[in-house]
């Protein structure tokens, strides 16, 4: 019963650092994406000009 219980504990501290990964993750590309997305529309407005 014991080791059953341990194995459930090992999977929730799993989940939590898959959790902890993606919003890791989130926060590293979403400074990335409005950075490109700045550089996408720098260069369309002086294509447009």
């Amino acid at each position: 019963m014991s080791c059953n219980r341990d194995s459930r504990d090992s999977a929730i501290a799993n989940k939590h650092v898959l959790f902890f990964f993606l919003f890791l993750f989130l926060f590293l590309l979403f400074p990335f994406v409005t950075l490109l997305r700045d550089v996408a529309y720098s260069t369309r407005s002086d294509r447009v000009r």
